[in-house]
């Protein structure tokens, strides 16, 4: 007798558990949409809580930006008070002497030159701490006080008690002593500087009488010996100083060791103010020609 399977009973089976898989399937889809939106939901917040918070830390910024104050460089008010008047034998007494005067109402104390003239220079944070130092009496019987820049060129130009020349032109192999002698000649010498530019000395010579400005006042140079040398006054100007060098005549073909004074004819004739012989045997028009 054959044996019967039963169909239905083996297809219901399956259907049954398809059925229950398609539930599971179904069920866990539902439930990762429902992670998903919640996740979503739950971003959206959080961007809009991060956004919140920028938004809030951005106006206090604004307001903090808002309340800060730019702080520039002070501007400071300068002073001067002419360093030879205060008792004392050297800079540094008369320095101190005027430093205790002043020392509450300063932060800057220095020295400095000013038309030739060594000056106490100050410096004061406001305008109050600068009247009260211009209205101190530093030198006992003396009405100079402390004054700005404007003031002392105006109502002080004569403070000046000596007076000094720039010479030029003076050559390497001179004989020192001789030429020292020959500029206290001309008047009472507190200092004489020697500094070497190029083949020459220049020499910074300071007069006792600033009286000897007048009569130096038209010069462009002076002589010595054999040689002519070139002199500028610190009393000229920067205009005047730069006429010494605008017309200019050259001569050339020179016989070799010509001096300003084998060319005092010529300089006469033309009406020249000062003569000057190049001695850089190196320079390429040297070699050439001698010239003046």
């Amino acid at each position: 007798m054959e044996e019967v399977e039963n169909i239905n009973s083996v297809n219901t089976g399956g259907t049954s558990t398809a059925s229950t898989e398609s539930q599971g399937t179904l069920n866990n889809s539902q439930q990762e949409t429902n992670a998903g939106l919640e996740a979503s939901i739950h971003t959206q917040a959080q961007i809009a809580t991060t956004t919140t918070a920028t938004s809030n830390q951005q106006n206090e910024m604004n307001k903090i930006q808002s309340r800060w104050i730019v702080i520039g460089k002070s501007q400071k008010i300068t002073l001067f008070f002419p360093l030879d008047l205060p008792p004392g034998q050297k800079d540094t007494e008369k320095k101190n002497y005027v430093f205790r005067y002043v020392v509450v109402l300063t932060r800057i104390f220095s020295t400095t030159t000013i038309k030739g003239v060594k000056m106490i220079k100050v410096g004061c944070e406001t305008e109050d701490a600068a009247n009260k130092v211009m209205a101190k009496t530093i030198v006992v019987n003396n009405l100079t006080k402390f004054s700005k820049m404007e003031s002392f060129t105006q109502n002080q130009p004569n403070l000046q008690s000596d007076f000094e020349i720039k010479i030029w032109d003076i050559p390497l192999d001179i004989e020192k002593d001789l030429f020292e002698q020959h500029l206290r000649s001309l008047d009472q010498v507190k200092k004489i500087k020697f500094a070497i530019k190029n083949l020459y000395y220049e020499v910074s010579v300071t007069f006792a009488n600033k009286d000897l400005a007048g009569a130096l006042k038209e010069e462009w140079s002076m002589k010595f010996l054999n040689k002519t040398i070139r002199i500028f006054s610190s009393t000229l100007t920067k205009e005047k100083r730069n006429y010494h060098f605008k017309y200019v005549l050259k001569l050339t073909n020179l016989p070799k060791g010509t001096n300003g004074k084998d060319l005092l004819e010529i300089v006469t004739c033309i009406r020249a103010k000062a003569v000057f012989v190049p001695k850089n045997c190196f320079s390429q028009n040297y070699k050439k020609e001698g010239f003046a």
